[in-house]
């Protein structure tokens, strides 16, 4: 049985885990495909342990940003590993070649907004997207519905 929360240690081990580098956006598998008139754009914002450490003391010591804090949110800090195996595993079950997950890296919020852009200007140029034809002049416009 796959875990619903990362505190539970019932995951089976032999699920793939996801390697490599979150040093920039990279597509795991090839561009997004449309299926039935539908792209799906799948984008993991990944930030670093550390810039979450200084995001959460921010939100304790800031009174501007202290409504941002949840009484939970730094027991649940302490399952960071557990939360990264969960991520890795859910993006490995559902990465697929129609629909490949762009992980990002967001510790700079700059940087996550250029490559965030930047993946869907590309899927959006790899699309090819084109305004309707109108229809012929001499036709007749469907009648409203009353």
């Amino acid at each position: 049985m796959v875990q619903d929360r990362p505190g539970r240690r019932d995951r089976p081990p032999q699920l793939p885990r996801l390697t490599g580098s979150a040093a920039g956006a990279r597509a795991l598998g090839r561009p997004p495909r449309a299926h039935g008139g539908t792209t799906v754009v799948k984008l993991f914002l990944h930030i670093s342990r550390d810039e979450q450490g200084t995001r959460l003391e921010e939100r304790a010591t800031l009174p501007q940003k202290r409504w941002k804090l949840q009484a939970s949110d730094f027991a649940e800090r302490a399952l960071w590993n557990e939360y990264q195996q969960a991520y890795a595993d859910a993006i490995a079950a559902t990465n697929t070649a129609g629909a490949p997950w762009y992980l990002i890296p967001a510790n700079h919020k700059w940087y996550r907004n250029w490559a965030v852009t930047t993946v869907l200007i590309e899927t959006l140029e790899h699309l090819d997207p084109r305004y309707p034809t109108p229809p012929d002049r001499g036709s007749r416009a469907p009648s409203p519905v009353t």
